[in-house]
């Protein structure tokens, strides 16, 4: 597949309003859609939406590069939320993604997309999200006390 990182080379459409996409499967039957709009007031960014973009599983290459080049390429588009095409995202559009963050590359797989100036980023937050709650249950310092955390532990933040 030839490779695509042009804005002509996509359908953009361009926002009127600062946009944050949500990118899954029934994104309209996630609760998120409902509470976003009083998030986004409670943080006092009301001219916020969020936009639901679905795709089916293991969707074809040109459908993902699609979503992340409108995200790349629209200045209002600010960034997503990624659900169940985290590692699909990643394999058909990683050369698209201006910086890939250490856990993005040690996890195969992007569940946030940001901008960072005019610059695309993707992020694996799992391992950040995974880590918090196994310092609630073993507490926040149990591997350092016991013996020192394997590899995998300090490279995903697990702790």
């Amino acid at each position: 597949m030839p490779v695509s990182n042009t804005p002509t080379e996509f359908h953009i459409i361009n926002k009127e309003r600062p946009t944050f996409c949500f990118v899954g499967v029934t994104t309209s039957k996630s609760s998120i859609m409902k509470v976003f709009t009083r998030l986004a007031e409670a943080l006092e960014y009301p001219e916020v939406v969020l936009e639901g973009i679905d795709h089916v599983l293991h969707d074809e290459p040109t459908a993902y590069r699609q979503t992340v080049a409108q995200i790349k390429f629209d200045p209002l588009s600010l960034g997503a939320l990624v659900t169940a095409h985290k590692i699909d995202i990643l394999e058909t559009a990683e050369d698209m993604f201006d910086l890939l963050h250490s856990s993005a590359k040690i996890t195969g797989e992007i569940s946030c997309i940001s901008k960072q100036g005019d610059l695309l980023a993707g992020h694996a937050k799992d391992p950040l999200t995974a880590g918090l709650s196994l310092d609630s249950i073993l507490g926040k310092r149990l591997f350092l006390t016991h013996r020192r955390p394997r590899p995998a532990f300090r490279r995903w933040g697990f702790w």
